[in-house]
């Protein structure tokens, strides 16, 4: 999902598969597209709102983009979906 390779997440962060299994599961993020075009838009919250106008608009830059909470110990894990950033590699140059 988030386009990091192998070596940086097995390297500086929870390693790869950890990674696509718990935080960057296509299946979790398949089932939030389900869940938001099958929920009532009257009762978005914040988050869900941000996310359904992206799809809706077809604009996919809610998905993260060479970017991993947990990557040099920011986060304990999850999605990436609650907010925080501390810890957060933008991209693969500041990966080292």
């Amino acid at each position: 999902i988030c386009g990091l390779d192998r070596f940086t997440l097995d390297s500086k962060g929870p390693g790869f598969d950890g990674h696509v299994a718990e935080d960057h599961n296509l299946w979790t993020y398949i089932y939030l597209m389900c869940y938001l075009r099958n929920k009532d838009p009257t009762q978005l919250n914040g988050w869900e709102q941000y996310v359904y106008g992206k799809m809706m608009a077809e604009d996919a830059s809610f998905y993260p983009n060479h970017e991993a909470i947990r990557l040099n110990g920011g986060g304990s894990g999850g999605s990436g979906a609650s907010g925080g950033g501390g810890g957060v590699v933008s991209d693969r140059r500041t990966a080292r």
